[in-house]
């Protein structure tokens, strides 16, 4: 389980115009999650889910509330945003985001020379069972192992917060399952933080926590 609070939302509304109507995202949305946590939100598809994530990575702005991020009220403007996703925050997409005509390996190396990290691509591959595919290019890769490079581009940030939008949306059941359990072992292993939004139940099998988002609401769910 966590330590001490690494993020936590205070209040979050965020709306959003639809023609002359106001679609109602997130309604007051609050949450406290700790360091070493891996918390799961699970809510169908157009529940503000991946709302909620681009405001915890600093992607979007709310309307109304505060995120604290390790003790400090996160900033808006957008110098400090960017600083603040490029120092702390780690992202896993569902649809994998690597760069079409960069190799596995150049996908992330570029990632780590941005960030200066200590780690070297070799390990990170390594550690994500991709090593041996360093000079196949994206579309040589099935989606599993594209979510593996991508998760290797993530962490070799060495991030404070991992955030995963729908890891296993774009995978079979067998490929999700087996990304799920690499996420889960190497995020025990280095006592990660992680947030990952799904509306995959079994996703949720990993998770110390799990809360349910709809209608806008977030409220924590038993396990």
């Amino acid at each position: 389980m966590g330590e001490k609070p690494l993020i936590e939302i205070r209040d979050i509304i965020k709306n959003y115009k639809d023609g002359e109507a106001t679609v109602e995202v997130l309604k007051g949305s609050s949450f406290t999650v700790n360091k070493g946590e891996i918390i799961a939100v699970l809510g169908p598809s157009g529940s503000g889910k991946t709302t909620l994530l681009n405001i915890l990575g600093g992607i979007d702005c709310p309307d109304e509330g505060e995120v604290i991020f390790d003790g400090n009220l996160l900033s808006w403007d957008y110098k400090s945003l960017v600083e603040y996703r490029k120092n702390n925050v780690g992202f896993v997409f569902q649809q994998y985001a690597l760069v079409s005509d960069l190799s596995v390996y150049q996908n992330v190396e570029i990632v780590r020379r941005l960030v200066s990290s200590p780690i070297t691509t070799e390990s990170m591959l390594e550690s994500v069972g991709m090593l041996h595919k360093r000079k196949s290019m994206p579309w040589q890769l099935s989606g599993g192992e594209q979510q593996r490079v991508a998760l290797a581009r993530a962490l070799i940030k060495k991030p404070a917060l991992l955030l995963c939008d729908e890891p296993t949306g774009a995978l079979d059941a067998s490929s999700g399952a087996k990304i799920m359990s690499l996420i889960s072992d190497l995020a025990r292993k280095i006592k990660q933080t992680a947030i990952i939004v799904t509306h995959d139940i079994a996703v949720c099998r990993i998770a110390d926590r799990i809360f349910r988002l709809e209608d806008g609401i977030l409220t924590e769910q038993a396990k």
